[in-house]
């Protein structure tokens, strides 16, 4: 009892500040203590998992069961779900092993490393959702999504369903059996044009990215023919490139070669050269302004904008049908800047794949709908891309000119000819 008087005496004597100073200390000491316990609770709990991991997907219906359902069962179900029927899926699975050098991997085998590919391309569902879909990892998902695009962009794949026509090419059946084209466009062997494909590049370059309507894209130029099959594509520009700079860079560095006497026919943006075949400028020119104005073309530059425009929107709806099959044709996806261009390019082959092998495709697409985008308005001065004009001798540029004036005269004779016709027999 002394000693406890003793204690009471000396706290009191003890001044408020030291007082406080202990309790502090006492509370850290606590706090220390419980963060110690924590993180040793923690890295026990960590370790443990690692050892006993718990199970995260445990659907009972794997993504390898899965697709074996949909190859049993009814053939538009698949085509549904991967857009594609499944005696083409297996097709293209051959072709990929044979051309492309796709293999299975340790748990995953080519048929459902296709359906990852397909699957991802048709629906631009997120890595996650997918990795749901098929019971993967997201890392076995990512994977086998970029061992099917290699296989898809390989060079034997390209060669063996991208190609531009030889010199001795037949006349395409397209111009061959319409009078109103025919043998104008004779030499003609098909239309480009540049498309913009939305993409999510980085931040830092995001400027670079940005096309005339402030959108983050790639312009991506191709070329195609009457059959809707690609012959050519170059991917890898930012949406401020120019079609004019993308058809120049495919000449000298991408392998691009237009037989000797043909061309292209082109859009305005392009310039005029001996390969391509441009409208007239300053001259009323896209189908959709012909449908507004509901009248007849007044002389030969008018209706050789009327014909040319009919010719050449094949492209306009090759980019449309591609962008209705694919919905990552239509919106950027989580991969890197440089996969995103690629997938772009493996789309087109994956279009021609199934333009070859599912004669079911082989419709009429005229009816799909045309991004307003994609379609560029008419110059108003010159006969050439302002940027294009300069890299292009102006001897060529008159060789064009003669040539496209003559196509015109030639039109404009036969057309009031069978006005003549109409006329005199009081159609």
């Amino acid at each position: 009892m002394v000693r406890t008087r003793a204690l009471a005496t000396l706290e009191r004597r003890i001044p408020p500040h030291l007082a406080h100073n202990n309790q502090r200390r006492r509370a850290i000491a606590a706090a220390v203590l419980l963060a110690a316990v924590a993180a040793v609770y923690a890295a026990v709990d960590a370790c443990w998992n690692r050892l006993h991991p718990e199970p995260y997907h445990t659907s009972i219906l794997s993504g390898s069961a899965w697709l074996q359902e949909l190859l049993d069962g009814h053939r538009d179900r698949m085509k549904d779900s991967l857009g594609v029927r499944p005696l083409v899926f297996r097709c293209l699975e051959l072709q990929l092993i044979n051309l492309g050098g796709l293999r299975p991997r340790r748990y995953v085998d080519t048929s459902e490393q296709l359906a990852i590919f397909l699957y991802q391309i048709v629906t631009n569902n997120s890595i996650r959702k997918t990795a749901e879909r098929f019971q993967r990892s997201n890392e076995t998902i990512s994977r086998s999504f970029h061992a099917v695009l290699n296989a898809v962009i390989s060079d034997d794949f390209r060669s063996a369903y991208m190609s531009l026509p030889l010199a001795g090419a037949d006349i395409p059946e397209r111009i061959k059996s319409d009078p109103k084209l025919y043998p104008f466009f004779k030499d003609c062997v098909g239309s480009i044009d540049g498309s913009h494909m939305d993409v999510h590049p980085p931040s830092l370059t995001r400027g670079r990215w940005r096309d005339r309507n402030g959108n983050l894209t790639q312009n991506m130029l191709a070329i195609c023919n009457w059959l809707m099959m690609f012959l050519y594509v170059l991917v890898g520009w930012e949406g401020s490139a120019a079609d004019s700079a993308l058809y120049e860079h495919a000449q000298q560095h991408g392998g691009l070669v237009i037989p000797e006497g043909k061309y292209l026919v082109a859009d305005a943006g392009f310039a005029s050269c001996d390969t391509l075949l441009v409208p007239y400028r300053n001259i009323r020119y896209h189908l959709r302004e012909w449908q507004i104005a509901n009248q007849r073309p007044q002389n030969k530059e008018e209706l050789f904008n009327l014909r040319h425009a009919q010719l050449r929107n094949v492209i306009e709806r090759i980019f449309g049908v591609l962008k209705r099959e694919f919905k990552m044709a239509n919106e950027p996806c989580e991969y890197s800047i440089r996969v995103q261009c690629l997938i772009h390019l493996a789309l087109t082959l994956v279009h021609n794949f199934f333009r070859v092998h599912d004669p079911e495709r082989q419709t009429n697409y005229s009816h799909v709908n045309i991004n307003l985008r994609d379609e560029p308005a008419q110059p108003v001065h010159g006969d050439a891309a302002p940027a294009a004009a300069d890299r292009v001798h102006r001897s060529e540029m008159d060789r064009a000119t003669v040539r496209r004036d003559e196509i015109a005269v030639a039109m404009w004779e036969q057309y009031q000819g069978e006005l003549d016709r109409r006329r005199a027999e009081g159609i």
